[in-house]
């Protein structure tokens, strides 16, 4: 969209002539933002974590009700309002800590799964089913390769799953 000074808009004009706008008078809001498309999306980004930090510390502040922590999250809204770098630091370092516990908790609620859910289904089946999971505790073969007598005709290999 182009703005001119008399207050017309114009939004046929889609490609930006920085030579025109000192010439003519007309401002650009393109010009003005001069921010990439890169840039925008990092600045939500850290709008966003910061915004779920802030939501953070309400509820610790709610759980606990120590004070200072009310004025940690005004402190917080205040510096998400302006793109400034100590947000930015902020914001790096709470989205980089959230990866990492996101990275230790699937370890652990995967491991939990594992031991507490898929074990004991496993030896519930082996109990159930003696009969099917039997060979695993004798060796009686020295292998378990089975040797098939069987012509394999073209109707055999054309559903091989």
């Amino acid at each position: 969209m182009v703005v001119t000074s008399h207050g017309r808009n114009s939004t046929s004009n889609k490609h930006f002539d920085y030579s025109e706008q000192h010439a003519t008078g007309t401002f650009y809001i393109h010009a003005f933002l001069n921010e990439s498309r890169e840039d925008m999306k990092e600045h939500l980004e850290n709008v966003r974590a910061l915004n779920i930090l802030t939501l953070f510390v309400i509820v610790i502040f709610l759980l606990t009700r120590w004070l200072p922590l009310v004025w940690l999250a005004i402190f917080l809204l205040m510096i998400n309002t302006f793109n400034n770098r100590l947000a930015r630091i902020i914001a790096q370092w709470w989205i980089s800590a959230m990866r990492t516990l996101g990275r230790i908790n699937t370890t652990i609620v995967l491991s939990l799964i594992f031991y507490f859910v898929l074990t004991p289904i496993a030896f519930l089946f082996r109990l159930a089913h003696r009969e099917k999971t039997d060979h695993f505790l004798r060796n009686s073969k020295e292998s378990y390769f089975e040797i098939v007598d069987k012509h394999f005709t073209a109707p055999d290999f054309e559903r091989p799953w």
